[in-house]
């Protein structure tokens, strides 16, 4: 009697527990919809910076920031990539910094968003096709699928010398993102239109 005692009060505690940490369902669609991120936050990408990273601050004060790592020169340019707290990056993309117009590129990671809530593996779901949701956000935009990965190219809302680029994966999903300077001295590319 003691065992099927204890066995009977251990089924009681565990459906309590179940049954305490089950959702509704209204309230567990509301927890899973993106947040508006229109408001800047410390993930925030653009429109003119990530946190103390400003497009067109100079290599001195973008080392300073103390968010970058390993250096490299590629022509003109040095890039670096992001230090690993501020999430992964794509390897082929980093923060680029020119010397004749300063930091010109801004990658994006797994961890930040554009202020109109586009994010590195963003993909079609219950907010809508990833592309409506890109062209919703973004009323002028490029699309490019003949030099690489298909890749939408916005300019930047609240910057008028920057542009966004939206690298899009055969799974759909956001596989890259930047931030840039459509004059860069890097050839990175502008703004096309």
């Amino acid at each position: 009697m003691t065992n099927t005692r204890t066995t009977r009060l251990v089924r009681i505690a565990a459906t309590c527990l179940a049954a305490s940490v089950i959702v509704p369902p209204a309230v567990a669609a509301a927890q899973t919809e993106q947040p508006d991120h229109r408001a800047r936050d410390k993930s925030t990408i653009g429109p003119k910076a990530y946190k103390s990273l400003h497009l067109g601050m100079s290599k001195k004060k973008a080392v300073k920031t103390g968010l970058l790592r390993d250096p490299e020169k590629i022509g003109k340019c040095t890039w670096y990539y992001l230090k690993a707290s501020q999430g992964a990056m794509n390897p082929g993309n980093g923060v680029i910094v020119s010397p004749k117009h300063g930091l010109v590129n801004l990658p994006g990671t797994d961890t930040m968003h554009t202020p109109e809530g586009i994010r590195m593996g963003s993909i079609n779901d219950h907010l809508g096709s990833l592309a409506k949701r890109i062209r919703h956000a973004y009323k002028r935009y490029a699309y490019d699928e003949i030099s690489g990965p298909p890749t939408y190219i916005v300019p930047t809302p609240g910057n008028r010398k920057a542009h966004y680029s939206f690298v899009i994966g055969g799974d759909h999903r956001v596989k890259d993102l930047a931030l840039t300077l459509d004059k860069n001295g890097c050839g990175l590319g502008g703004w096309p239109y």
